[in-house]
């Protein structure tokens, strides 16, 4: 009996040694590390087949302020490649623009962009401009939906040469449609816009 109750006592003591130190084995599931979800990537919003209509206002030192509306459309034929043009429509004056364009990916949230071409302008009393102009310029997207242009547009023709200064935000309510506000000035004139872009 001595001999069986020194063997119970050692077996209990064992028991709860084992029982102090050992870990229950988790479940199937548990302990593994949570992995949150990544968020999704911005759409990519700096397009250039658009369409742009919208209100423009201008104020020049040699004539009065006149309220127009302006047309402005892209199209990139290959990658980096584009051509485009605009009919801006005063009380009394008309501007049409055509040309070539193109635009360097930085990365794909900051464009540099270039275009050049052929700019006609009219007027009722009978005088009439034709000019080449170029115009550097820069994309920049400062949200997932909110973008900040720039650009310096020089209008080239016989006797003089005349440089503005533009830039402005277009918000992207989607990757189609987006409103755009902007303002231009040079040595004698500013200018004012707002329209609604369509990409597609």
């Amino acid at each position: 009996m001595k001999y069986i109750a020194t063997i119970i006592t050692s077996l209990a003591i064992a028991a709860v040694a084992s029982a102090g130190t050992s870990a229950p084995m988790p479940s199937a599931g548990k302990g593994k590390a949570v992995v949150a979800p990544q968020p999704a990537p911005c759409p990519d919003m700096l397009k250039y087949s658009y369409l742009e209509a919208g209100w423009i206002r201008l104020d020049a030192d040699d004539a009065d302020i006149q309220n127009g509306g302006y047309l402005d459309a892209s199209y990139e034929i290959i990658p980096h490649l584009l051509v485009d043009g605009s009919v801006t429509l005063f009380e009394d004056s008309n501007q049409y623009t055509v040309g070539l364009g193109t635009y360097y990916a930085v990365c794909s949230a900051f464009h540099l962009t270039a275009r050049t071409g052929y700019s006609y302008y009219d007027a009722d009393n009978g005088g009439s401009q034709n000019e080449w102009y170029i115009s550097p310029g820069f994309r920049a997207m400062l949200t997932c939906n909110l973008e900040l242009w720039g650009k310096v547009y020089i209008n080239v023709d016989s006797d003089e040469t005349d440089v503005s200064y533009g830039g402005g935000f277009t918000y992207h309510f989607c990757p189609h449609t987006g409103l755009t506000i902007g303002a231009a000035a040079s040595d004698n004139a500013w200018s004012l816009q707002a329209g609604l872009r369509y990409q597609f």
